[in-house]
């Protein structure tokens, strides 16, 4: 008598030596087009060559590289909450310095710029972009010391950034948290050390 094999294991022997394929799936991701790249390279371009005309040109500059490359490790270490972001501070420096709508338009560029350099786009750059430019309209008119008025302002642009996750499970509070903490001492720092000058390298 001739024994026919179990029913479903030449199913289970053509799995195991042909397993099905399951492609890798990816999160979407934003994709910067090389004429935006082109446009940013530009701007920095022109910036250059003005800061060596004009000195409130180079304050400019510098505000605005520090605040463009202060989330580049974000392109490296995804996910860290550590609020390494100078963008804010810069922001409300050319805002004393040079008044709110240069302000505005220096928070906007400097954030779309950051944002740019860290690889790091999603749908909460919307409220980020929102918050900056907020902040270097308002600046202008907070009659505090500038460092009170970075506070104030990186306070209120956390809240724009992290209001959601303020909202979620504790494991996001946390996360926030931290992020919010860090911001302000690493921005509190460094203004300590080099905001006067920046302010006076920046003023007309």
């Amino acid at each position: 008598m001739t024994e026919h094999p179990v029913h479903g294991y030449s199913q289970y022997a053509a799995h195991r030596r042909h397993p099905p394929y399951n492609a890798p799936t990816r999160k979407p991701r934003f994709r910067i087009s090389n004429r935006l790249k082109i446009i940013v390279g530009v701007v920095i371009i022109f910036l250059i060559v003005m800061s060596l005309i004009n000195k409130t040109f180079i304050g400019t500059f510098v505000c605005f590289l520090l605040g463009a490359v202060s989330m580049v490790h974000k392109r490296f270490v995804k996910g860290l909450p550590i609020g390494i972001e100078l963008a804010v501070m810069s922001t409300c420096i050319i805002s004393k310095a040079q008044g709110p709508i240069v302000g505005a338009i220096f928070g906007l560029s400097t954030a779309i710029a950051a944002q740019i350099v860290a690889n790091d786009f999603d749908g909460g750059m919307i409220f980020y972009f929102a918050g900056t430019t907020l902040a270097g309209f308002i600046a202008y008119y907070l009659p505090f010391y500038l460092v009170i008025v970075v506070i104030m302002m990186i306070l209120m642009n956390d809240l724009f950034t992290q209001f959601v996750p303020l909202l979620g499970p504790s494991y996001m509070k946390l996360s926030a948290g931290t992020y919010m903490i860090t911001h302000l001492i690493i921005n509190i720092a460094v203004f300590q050390v080099f905001g006067q000058y920046l302010l006076a390298l920046a003023t007309p």
